[in-house]
């Protein structure tokens, strides 16, 4: 009887919840599965194993349920949309197909939610993350519960039939000509529509959470609500009703976005726990919300945003005992820091500027951008107000960024995760001064030791950039990045690099310099290398130098040769820099996007000193480039070819590919195998792939 009594206690559990959590992050890494099995034999007599093995099951089965859905190769057939998302130059279009959803691209404008299509597409699988710590759009989309993509041979509108979000959708186009749409989109749509330049500095200062996935304006505009409605000596039936009208409307302008959602199904069960005194806890109604999103979208186990949210939920639950005797802006402060310290592993960037001034940001979000955002709504003469709070807030955000002392923190893998969150919670537990500066020392010490052993790991990384070029060469204590199209600047931050020996950009073109100007902006640059025969380079800020045929440039023990350009060209891209270097006993050959006549110039002055084991490929494979001369000197072992997965171009040339496999060259490819890494540090196995698929 006792047994049984346990099972069926209604206190703490949260803490069956810690460990179903647990489950959950091990089913993509295998490993912390035994860290769940540990942590539940530690808790054993506090669980309730029924309630465990019972949620556990359940999550299993929906989620091997949905992982194996067998998606169709191709679609010919009716189709309903379900999802318009207006683009700069298109619209991505959200469909339905047997109970699985698809994105295509179409003209804007040309499809509603609702609309009957046919459609005969082929499905293509989006992919995994390829660059180390990077974004995986596979999973990204599978939050959204989409599975693929379509590459679509024809589409016919059979039928527009109405559908509710019709609505939606006109209200989203009526604000579309306000000077405040951006905001109002964000804080009552949910959608984000913030420029990059915006969003880089409202990511770098920890404001884009609050603008997008916590749901804590939605939260602060109930609790003046429920004020109001208590002035109003409303009775407890009217302000429920009220509330729940208010989050059925929000939710349906919001597309139930995780934020509005997870803080609605909190309050309906928050209802029956105080009506029949049901005892349940704070931390056991965000498990019971947790796990009923869960069950009822699946597809949220690939949600960061929805995970994260929980851990930041439960931190501020458990550390309530210490804020809540602190009244006004210290109190703020303190719950900010919490929420800030969550937050920081993903968000990457330190700033006690920021700290401070966070509690007045969120204040304004929540007050006069979101307060405003909906009285502009319905009066749109509010617009101009509106656009003088915008400016307040970006005038005062632009301010901290310029004064703001940001520290770039290094992405942590989930082991890393694990310790950095038991180190924050030693933390959270300090009950004396000595112990908090010793447990934040040790903090500080962890992201130390991680900065200081990624920067001992040696190594070359040809980035799958998509159809551009970016390599990025440490070795020695030296970094230099050859190339930067795009994803460069979140590389290097990840990796806990803010410093470059050298930036050499081949040649001017923007799918080998795109992400240069924010590089430069946002590190320290030594120096800027180019192409002493380009002109087209836009301007950049720093050090600069021009390099030729004949030139060397050394950066501790590496020297990198200047092969080319020999002389100046009527072809751009035949003026790229080209470089050969020895590292770890190997030659590399960088030939940027050269074609026949550079490489005819490079044989001929040369000739056999041109071989060499690694050639990077030139101009992403293309026929013009990689001729049987130039090979023949060259002769490498391995080529590396960086492009876009099903370019427009067709790259590589077959041809190109032949040629290679005539001198029997082992090719590695960016759209195929994704990032390729050569660990310079390893004994064995030096060549690694981060895998799209």
């Amino acid at each position: 009887m006792k047994r049984l009594d346990h099972i069926l206690s209604f206190d703490c559990y949260y803490i069956d919840g810690y460990g179903i959590f647990l489950f959950i992050i091990g089913l993509f890494h295998h490993w912390v599965l035994i860290l769940c099995l540990l942590y539940f034999f530690v808790v054993r007599k506090k669980i309730k194993l029924f309630f465990v093995l019972f949620f556990i099951s359940l999550l299993s089965i929906l989620f091997f349920y949905s992982s194996n859905l067998n998606t169709p190769s191709l679609i010919q057939g009716e189709v309903k949309v379900v999802g318009v998302n207006q683009g700069e130059y298109s619209d991505t279009v959200t469909i339905k197909y047997k109970q699985m959803k698809f994105n295509m691209k179409s003209q804007i404008g040309r499809y509603s939610y609702g609309d009957i299509i046919y459609i005969h597409a082929d499905v293509k699988n989006y992919r995994n993350q390829t660059i180390p710590f990077g974004f995986n759009q596979k999973e990204y989309y599978l939050s959204k519960g989409v599975k693929g993509y379509l590459d679509v041979k024809e589409s016919t509108l059979i039928q527009s039939s109405f559908s509710i979000y019709q609505i939606r959708e006109k209200l989203f186009d009526d604000i579309n000509h306000l000077n405040s749409s951006v905001y109002i989109k964000s804080l009552i749509f949910g959608e984000k529509s913030f420029s990059n330049d915006q969003s880089e500095i409202l990511k770098d200062l920890g404001i884009m959470y609050l603008l997008t996935i916590s749901g804590m304006h939605v939260y602060m505009l109930f609790i003046l609500v429920d004020k109001a409605l208590f002035y109003l000596s409303a009775s407890q039936k009217s302000r429920h009703i009220i509330k729940i009208i208010m989050y059925l409307i929000l939710l349906y302008l919001n597309l139930f976005s995780i934020g509005v959602l997870r803080l609605f199904i909190m309050y309906i069960l928050q209802i029956p726990n105080q009506k029949y005194q049901l005892d349940f806890s704070k931390l056991d109604l965000s498990l019971f919300t947790f796990l009923i999103m869960l069950i009822t979208n699946i597809h949220l186990i690939y949600h960061q945003g929805f995970l994260v949210t929980y851990l930041i939920m439960n931190f501020l639950y458990l550390m309530e005992f210490r804020y809540k005797t602190y009244d006004g802006y210290l109190k703020k402060l303190v719950i900010t820091s919490i929420i800030f310290l969550v937050v920081l592993p993903f968000n990457k960037t330190v700033s006690l500027l920021m700290i401070l001034c966070l509690p007045f940001l969120i204040g304004f979000v929540t007050g006069p951008l979101f307060l405003g955002s909906i009285a502009t709504i319905l009066i749109p003469e509010l617009d101009q107000l509106m656009t003088i709070f915008i400016k307040i807030f970006e005038n005062t955000v632009s301010f901290l960024s310029h004064k703001n002392i940001s520290i770039h923190l290094p992405a942590l893998s989930i082991f890393q995760l694990f310790i950095y969150f038991m180190i924050i919670i030693l933390i959270f537990r300090s009950n004396k001064v000595i112990e908090l500066i010793s447990r934040t020392l040790i903090l500080a010490l962890f992201f130390i030791a991680i900065i200081l052993y990624r920067a001992t790991n040696n190594e070359i990384i040809f980035l799958d950039v998509g159809q551009g070029d970016s390599t990025i060469i440490k070795s020695s204590g030296c970094v230099i990045v050859i190339d930067a199209f795009q994803h460069v600047n979140t590389y290097l931050k990840n990796q806990g690099i803010y410093e470059i020996d050298y930036l050499i950009l081949t040649h001017s073109d923007s799918d080998h310099t795109r992400d240069a100007s924010a590089i430069i902006n946002t590190m320290k640059v030594n120096q800027i290398v180019l192409s002493a025969y380009d002109q087209k380079y836009e301007h950049y800020k720093g050090e600069k130098l021009f390099v030729k045929s004949g030139d060397e440039i050394k950066c501790n023990h590496i020297t990198l040769h200047i092969l080319g350009p020999i002389r100046s060209y009527t072809s751009p891209n035949d003026n790229s820099i080209v470089i050969q270097t020895k590292i770890d006993n190997l030659t590399f050959l960088f030939t940027g996007d050269i074609e026949r006549d550079a490489e005819h110039d490079l044989a001929n002055r040369y000739q056999n000193h041109l071989k060499s084991d690694v050639l990077k490929i030139a101009h992403h494979g293309s026929s013009s480039s990689t001729s049987l001369e130039f090979l023949d000197y060259v002769r490498p072992s391995i080529s590396i070819i960086s492009l876009g997965y099903e370019n427009k171009f067709k790259f590589p040339d077959q041809k190109v590919l032949e040629r290679l496999y005539k001198y029997q060259s082992i090719i590695y490819r960016t759209d195929i195998q994704g990032s390729i890494v050569y660990s310079i540090s390893k004994k064995k196995e030096k060549w690694g792939l981060v895998l799209p698929f």
